[in-house]
């Protein structure tokens, strides 16, 4: 994945999170940062997330580059952690994955009349769509039993995350929501209000 394709929300969002564990853990290696924010982003924007935070370690207070990084990690501890955040990846595209609608059954949930219809509406950032080898597929939280969730397409632009993160997000309670999930929100008086909150709330703090 080339860096200047990669959302800066994303970078600034992977950076800070390492930033915030240098300093609760000073002395902290790369390898161990990389496994303990596998699930943070996918293995490229991690590893950019940490070379963008190696030119900031003056943010770090009292702390020297050979203190808050340790010592340089071995090219096994690497490849061992981008295999953890593969694994933590893979399972979450399994679960997103399961129960995704094809685009022949996007078309009839949603009323279009072709498959290349449900691709323009993916394409245009009105729904979710998520590769599996060739084919796209559609996960099942963004549908309702007469088309799509209310605010859909304002949520896919608000959240900071990418496609998979948002459906991981959208099916897991949240505190915020009184334990409901942010699929389930959209569904209720005065829910989807709720739910581009804390999406926006999310995204500043990307920011």
């Amino acid at each position: 994945m080339a860096v200047a394709a990669i959302p800066l929300a994303r970078r600034n969002r992977a950076r800070d999170a390492v930033l915030a564990l240098v300093r609760r853990r000073p002395g902290i290696s790369i390898s161990e940062i990389a496994r303990e924010l596998s699930e943070v982003d996918d293995p490229e924007v991690l590893m950019i997330a940490l070379a963008d935070t190696d030119l900031r370690v003056t943010d770090v207070p009292s702390a020297k580059s050979q203190d808050v990084w340790g010592p340089e990690p071995s090219e096994a501890e690497l490849q061992l952690a981008q295999a953890s955040a593969q694994r933590t990846t893979a399972t979450a595209l399994e679960g997103a994955l399961a129960g995704a609608l094809s685009r022949e059954a996007v078309a009839s949930r949603i009323g279009v009349t072709t498959p290349q219809a449900v691709s323009e509406r993916r394409k245009a950032g009105k729904l979710v769509g998520l590769r599996r080898g060739r084919e796209w597929r559609f996960p099942a939280w963004q549908f309702a039993d007469d088309g799509t969730l209310p605010a859909l397409s304002e949520l896919i632009d608000t959240y900071p995350g990418t496609p998979l993160a948002l459906s991981v997000w959208a099916v897991t309670p949240s505190p915020d929501l009184d334990g409901n999930t942010p699929a389930r929100e959209l569904t209720r008086r005065g829910g989807p209000e709720r739910v581009l909150e804390i999406a926006q709330a999310l995204s500043a703090a990307a920011w």
